[in-house]
């Protein structure tokens, strides 16, 4: 009886919604102005960056996964940790793993500049061809 009167709310509520919308031609152009994109990142946000546009780029290539080589050699302690942390957390929506640079396909390596710019960027290694790159600016910190 509960879940009849529940589903009866649900679809008044519905029917009510298609009624509330106003009559006449639909809006053109952008209804909501896209946020423009930030200038600098803190590094968690960096890394959230980082690993939404690695996770979609290796769900569109890797569906089944992908074996990477690890190129972090030049980073100190954080940077190193973001890194990692950024292809730790891609590996649970992506199968790829770790591998010698002899059994794999990718090599996945990751920079800081000096304008305190991180990049990070994925490389076939048997073309040598820069298959995806990112980059952001990092806060200093106050």
């Amino acid at each position: 009886m509960l879940m009849r009167i529940l589903l009866l709310f649900i679809s008044v509520l519905m029917l009510a919604g298609c009624f509330s919308i106003p009559p006449g031609e639909a809006p053109t152009g952008s209804i909501v102005q896209p946020k423009p994109a930030r200038k600098e990142y803190t590094w968690i946000a960096a890394e959230n960056y980082m690993i939404t546009s690695l996770s979609m780029f290796c769900l569109q290539h890797f569906p089944q996964g992908a074996k990477f080589v690890v190129d972090f050699k030049n980073l100190d302690k954080k940077e190193k940790s973001s890194s990692l942390d950024v292809l730790c957390a891609v590996r649970n929506s992506v199968p790829i793993r770790s591998a010698k640079k002899s059994d794999a396909t990718y090599r996945v390596s990751s920079e800081i500049t000096k304008g305190n710019i991180w990049s990070m960027r994925l490389i076939k290694l048997k073309t040598k061809k820069n298959v995806w790159f990112e980059q952001v600016k990092i806060e200093k910190e106050r």
